[in-house]
């Protein structure tokens, strides 16, 4: 059956909807699968494991006025209610909205609930992702920050336990101090641990990337105030100083390098005066902090500024018109600083983005120019150690809005953005080789919507082989979502989603971390609200593991591996026969060996089944038996190449292990 008339067959029992082009008839089709329940709540947002084993996501009820938070596997199954909010308490929220989180390993949701009151604070609690919502544990109670750029929340995961990391404000006789916690995600409420000293005000945070520190800066009674770094076991007391502050300095950013090694931090007087970017060593005994560029007396502020993955060096632009970017050893000194751009004319010319390659050699950055009544984009790729005249160009764009959706494959092979069309109506998705001919660009889509946020849904593959991109193909069904290879043609996009309701929009797309499925929010036909669905390519592929695999007579089972080339929404099965017994004259199935079942069926999702033969032992002295099995019928599936196994069965006298590759 071909999975065209499987997919037809299920749509009673699996809901499954055949996605296909409402404009262009040509368009590839993929088959999609609700995941959400029938229901008149909208669901409002939803985020994937990391693991890939399930989505989170969260619905709100209009009509009475209840917001809920469930879990759902990823290949299907019942949803979970990890938490529920009715009507009386929402209407006691005060200002702020709920916030989840997956934690890193994939096995606890944090999720923040805001509290009564005018003042932006989250009840946080934590469930185990598969539910249910009985054994919610309360964390406690976070103030989200005056400090703009400080989190809510973050998590620490250590090998010996996962916490939260969280600042309460606690307000009282006209002042507010806030208090840096670390509390167990398991709780209870009474296990959590201060981390900020007591007469100190925190005001941002950051753990650290192994999860054994949190820096923290803080407000001291005086108005000066400190950078600490404190263990995330505490206790508060062994807070070690890494920089101290007058009340006239504001922190704009602060990143601790991915190799934990530095913390890296923007300073700027609170009336943009003077700004100064600075390191300080996080595994040296006595950390002394370094200025990375000098502060400047001319004013402006270090936000836009960026740590290579390596934690070797950091890309700064500078802060006073025109945009240059600069790049300096992450340990300083400033002296070592070196322009990867040239200095432009003013107001003629100015980087506009850059981008740091994944593995940290390179930065490729835009150079918006004038030039006859129009703007001109130029992409530019040089080494991330300099000069500015190793830089190359390798694009070039009429495009004023080119700086939408521009990323990197993390293979470090592409570039994805976006440009103008002729016509500047739509804009067009574009892939620029960073490996190859200069200007050697490929058109994966010519209209994509003109919106600010549209570049949301423009995403790269994990793997880097494909890209998610939203595009108008009809103006009654804005939501719809393709999938092309990196390399394209535009023409081999394949549509995910629908059919749509009138009016649709597709609000989240996201690819799994598996890169052949992907997960999107949007209304269907049929559907009264919002739901999340999964969809796949169609292209999964079933084969045996291996070419041959060998065994005893007397060892009385053979498991042998069947492997699905990638995840599929739907149910693959494959039937399993017995092609040639050429070397068993007057043998065979049933006799020498029988199947436990000759049909082998993948629930979505899963990628390997195993076939299990059980083994006759006749007890007869007799040579290597051999048989070819065959994988045939595929339903929701092509066959692999691999779609041959031989097995020998040796006597038992002369026993050959079993081999599963």
């Amino acid at each position: 059956m071909s999975r065209l008339q499987s997919i037809r067959s299920r749509v009673p029992v699996l809901s499954v909807v055949l996605v296909l082009s409402l404009i262009l008839p040509d368009v590839a089709w993929a088959a999609s699968v609700r995941l959400t329940e029938a229901t008149t709540a909208n669901v409002t947002s939803f985020k994937i494991s990391p693991d890939g084993r399930y989505v989170v996501y969260e619905t709100r009820d209009y009509n009475v006025g209840a917001w809920s938070l469930y879990s759902v596997p990823l290949g299907g199954g019942a949803s979970v209610q990890l938490a529920n909010v009715d009507a009386a308490a929402m209407a006691e929220w005060g200002s702020g909205y709920p916030e989840y989180y997956i934690t890193p390993d994939s096995t606890y949701v944090i999720y923040g609930l805001p509290h009564t009151g005018n003042s932006p604070e989250l009840d946080l609690w934590s469930v185990p992702i598969a539910g249910p919502t009985g054994v919610s544990a309360r964390l406690g109670r976070a103030s989200a920050s005056y400090f703009h750029r400080a989190p809510t929340f973050s998590v620490s995961v250590t090998p010996e336990e996962v916490a939260v990391v969280y600042v309460h404000m606690e307000h009282g006789a006209g002042t507010a101090l806030g208090e840096l916690f670390a509390a167990p995600v398991t709780g209870p409420l009474e296990a959590r641990r201060k981390l900020s000293l007591t007469d100190q005000s925190v005001d941002f945070f950051a753990v650290a990337p192994d999860g054994h520190s949190v820096i923290y800066r803080a407000t001291l009674p005086d108005r000066n105030q400190v950078l600490n770094r404190v263990p995330i076991a505490g206790p508060a007391e062994s807070a070690e100083r890494l920089d101290y502050f007058t009340p006239s300095t504001v922190l704009d950013k602060g990143v601790i390098s991915p190799d934990g090694r530095y913390l890296v931090y923007g300073l700027r007087s609170p009336g943009f005066s003077w700004a100064e970017l600075r390191s300080v060593p996080l595994d040296s005994a006595q950390p002394v902090p370094v200025a990375l560029r000098p502060a400047d007396p001319e004013g402006g502020m270090f936000e836009y500024f960026q740590v290579s993955p390596d934690g070797s060096r950091v890309v700064y632009v500078d802060p006073l018109a025109p945009r240059r970017l600069f790049s300096v050893p992450i340990g300083g000194p400033a002296a070592d600083a070196v322009a990867l751009t040239p200095a432009f004319p003013r107001h003629t010319a100015a980087v506009t983005w850059w981008l740091l390659s994944p593995d940290g050699a390179k930065v490729v950055y835009g150079v918006g120019t004038q030039s006859e009544g129009y703007a001109l984009s130029h992409v530019h790729m040089v080494p991330i150690e300099g000069p500015a005249d190793a830089s190359v160009e390798i694009g070039e764009f009429q495009s004023r809005e080119m700086w939408f959706g521009q990323r990197i494959s993390s293979d470090g092979r592409h570039l994805v953005l976006q440009g103008d069309s002729p016509d500047g109506v739509f804009r067009r998705l574009h892939s620029l080789p960073l490996e190859g001919p200069p200007f050697d660009r490929v058109v994966l889509a010519e209209h994509l919507i003109t919106s600010n946020n549209d570049y949301y849904i423009t995403t790269l593959s994990p793997d880097s082989t494909k890209v998610l991109f939203r595009e108008t193909r009809d103006p009654q069904f804005m939501g719809q979502i393709y999938v092309v290879p990196i390399e394209g043609p535009a023409d081999a996009a394949l549509e995910m989603n629908g059919p749509l309701a009138a009016w649709a929009w597709t609000t989240q797309a996201e690819f799994a971390p598996d890169s052949t499925r992907v997960v999107y929010l949007t209304q269907q036909l049929g559907d009264g609200a919002n739901n999340v669905y999964v969809a796949d390519d169609g292209k999964a592929q079933v084969g045996f593991a291996a070419s041959a695999i060998s065994a005893a007579e007397n060892a009385g089972t053979v498991r042998i591996p069947i492997r699905l080339s990638q995840a599929s929404v739907l149910p693959v099965t494959v039937q399993v026969t017995t092609e040639s017994h050429s070397e068993m004259p007057a043998e065979g199935h049933g006799v020498d060996y029988w199947f436990e079942s000759d049909t082998v069926t993948f629930s979505p999702g899963e990628t390997v089944r195993m076939l299990t033969i059980h083994l006759v032992d006749d007890g007869i002295s007799e040579p290597v038996e051999t048989i070819l099995l065959a994988l045939t019928g595929p339903e929701n599936a092509a066959l692999s190449g691999a779609s041959r196994l031989w097995v020998r069965i040796a006597d038992r006298l002369t026993y050959l292990p079993v081999v599963e590759q």
